[in-house]
């Protein structure tokens, strides 16, 4: 079984949260400015938890995702061996035509960077795909093909932004509120705290649950 190896990482944070700080004090009936630098750590500390818990960025924010390569047609690398598999099968091996992108929703793709065997890099024309945006999708237009050249490792670099938007009105309330709530529990209790019960009931509707890790 050939599995396509992935990973992500942040190119461009975005500078705020989904949670104001005049919120989080309103919610927690606090007035001065004395806490405020701890009150910005617990918004930070808590927008990261929800995030992984969901599998999403809230704000708008730019990645980069590696590939080993595109979908192959055919042949040993389009055969899984015998066993028994959870998750969309493009992760292992890919799909003729498409692939997944990671924390959805995406807003755009800025581009699709491949690296052939002598390592020289080639942006694949934007012309030739399509974004699905809320499914996290790209997949070819009719008549174009992915490049078939390609290193073994490390072969696709694809730079987008994922996110429900560039500020913290752009999140669902819901989403808000479960980060209120966990910042809030964080100031009270001053010590390490998991997300509560009541919080996981609150993102389970949002949380992306995926068995090889997107």
């Amino acid at each position: 079984m050939k599995y396509n190896r992935h990973s992500v990482k942040v190119i461009e944070a975005p500078q705020v949260y989904p949670v104001l700080l005049q919120t989080l004090k309103e919610y927690l009936r606090l007035d001065g400015s004395s806490d405020d630098h701890l009150l910005g750590e617990y918004i930070a500390a808590s927008t990261d938890a929800v995030q992984q818990y969901c599998g999403r960025y809230f704000i708008n924010t730019k990645l980069e995702l590696t590939m080993d390569g595109f979908a192959c047609d055919g042949g040993r690398d389009n055969t899984l061996q015998d066993g028994y598999f959870t998750g969309h099968k493009a992760t292992f091996i890919g799909q003729s035509g498409e692939f997944d992108l990671p924390c959805r929703p995406i807003q755009s793709i800025s581009s699709i960077t491949t690296f052939d065997e002598s390592n020289t890099s080639a942006v694949y024309p934007a012309a030739n795909y399509t974004l699905d945006g809320p499914g996290g999708r790209v997949y070819l237009d009719t008549g174009a093909t992915w490049p078939t050249d390609l290193r073994p490792r490390a072969s696709v670099k694809i730079v987008f932004v994922a996110g429900y938007g560039p500020t913290y009105a752009s999140v669902p309330a819901a989403i808000r509120q479960a980060i209120l709530m966990h910042a809030g529990k964080m100031y009270e209790c001053r010590d390490g705290c998991d997300l509560s019960d009541a919080c996981k009931r609150i993102l389970d509707g949002y949380r992306l649950i995926d068995d090889l890790g997107w």
